[in-house]
Protein backbone atom coordinates (compact mmCIF):
# COMPACT_ATOMS: atom_id res chain seq x y z
CA UNK A 1 0.00 0.00 0.00
CA UNK A 2 1.33 3.38 -0.93
CA UNK A 3 1.22 5.65 2.01
CA UNK A 4 1.31 9.57 0.50
CA UNK A 5 2.59 11.67 3.39
CA UNK A 6 -0.19 13.86 5.56
CA UNK A 7 2.71 16.88 4.76
CA UNK A 8 1.44 17.23 1.31
CA UNK A 9 -1.63 18.47 2.67
CA UNK A 10 -0.33 21.00 5.13
CA UNK A 11 -0.29 24.44 4.50
CA UNK A 12 2.96 24.76 5.28
CA UNK A 13 4.48 22.67 3.11
CA UNK A 14 6.69 23.88 0.45
CA UNK A 15 7.87 20.95 -1.50
CA UNK A 16 10.59 18.83 -2.23
CA UNK A 17 14.87 19.71 -2.35
CA UNK A 18 16.59 17.01 -3.86
CA UNK A 19 15.83 14.41 -1.25
CA UNK A 20 14.54 16.11 1.18
CA UNK A 21 10.88 17.43 1.89
CA UNK A 22 10.67 20.46 3.20
CA UNK A 23 8.43 22.98 5.10
CA UNK A 24 8.18 26.31 7.04
CA UNK A 25 8.65 24.50 10.11
CA UNK A 26 11.32 22.20 8.44
CA UNK A 27 13.27 23.98 6.03
CA UNK A 28 16.32 22.07 6.23
CA UNK A 29 14.20 18.61 6.04
CA UNK A 30 11.36 17.55 7.57
CA UNK A 31 12.04 14.66 10.26
CA UNK A 32 11.16 10.77 9.28
CA UNK A 33 9.03 10.23 12.28
CA UNK A 34 6.72 12.78 10.44
CA UNK A 35 6.88 12.45 6.93
CA UNK A 36 6.27 8.61 7.91
CA UNK A 37 2.97 9.76 9.86
CA UNK A 38 4.81 8.21 13.25
CA UNK A 39 4.31 11.56 14.85
CA UNK A 40 0.88 13.07 15.05
CA UNK A 41 2.36 16.95 14.03
CA UNK A 42 -0.40 18.83 15.53
CA UNK A 43 1.50 18.18 18.54
CA UNK A 44 5.00 20.03 19.27
CA UNK A 45 8.17 18.39 17.98
CA UNK A 46 11.54 19.66 18.89
CA UNK A 47 13.23 22.24 16.36
CA UNK A 48 9.32 23.06 14.87
CA UNK A 49 10.01 26.82 15.86
CA UNK A 50 6.05 26.35 16.90
CA UNK A 51 4.90 25.76 13.47
CA UNK A 52 2.35 22.50 13.31
CA UNK A 53 0.30 20.85 10.83
CA UNK A 54 -2.24 22.58 9.16
CA UNK A 55 -4.85 21.22 7.21
CA UNK A 56 -4.65 23.01 3.49
CA UNK A 57 -7.81 24.64 2.03
CA UNK A 58 -8.18 23.59 -1.16
CA UNK A 59 -10.75 25.17 -3.74
CA UNK A 60 -11.25 23.94 -6.84
CA UNK A 61 -12.40 25.43 -10.31
CA UNK A 62 -16.65 25.35 -11.01
CA UNK A 63 -16.03 23.76 -14.51
CA UNK A 64 -19.17 25.53 -15.64
CA UNK A 65 -17.78 28.79 -14.86
CA UNK A 66 -13.93 27.59 -16.64
CA UNK A 67 -15.83 26.73 -19.72
CA UNK A 68 -14.70 28.31 -23.03
CA UNK A 69 -17.18 31.06 -23.95
CA UNK A 70 -18.80 30.95 -20.78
Amino acid sequence: MITIPRCLTCKHYIGATGQEFVCKAFPNGIPDAIIDGEFDHTQPYEGDGGIRFEEKIMTFADPEKTKEGA
